[in-house]
């Protein structure tokens, strides 16, 4: 509305520790930069397990929420292709 983020959000910002933006924001550029050179691929292969496109674009978000959400247990460097299908496979 003005400029300032929502309340909740400001609380959350404050909480963190000294630095912690840099790395949030570091990890967040790795992992946009790891999901769109891999998100074809995952659309692909969910694709090749599900009957209708709307069910793949429906699991499809979902793996999408589920990588971010643990992108943290992601080890880079290592391949996220895998590590993206798999969570993919297991939301089938």
């Amino acid at each position: 509305m003005d400029g300032y983020p929502p309340l909740d959000q400001a609380f959350e910002v404050a909480q963190r520790p000294p630095g912690h933006e840099d790395n949030a924001s570091q990890a967040m550029e790795t992992f946009v930069k790891l999901f769109a050179a891999h998100q074809r691929t995952i659309w692909l292969y969910l694709s090749t397990m599900l009957p209708t496109q709307n069910d793949v674009d429906d699991v499809f978000q979902e793996t999408s929420l589920v990588l971010w959400r643990e992108f943290d247990k992601f080890t880079v460097g290592t391949n996220f292709g895998v590590w993206a299908c798999t969570i993919a496979f297991n939301r089938v």
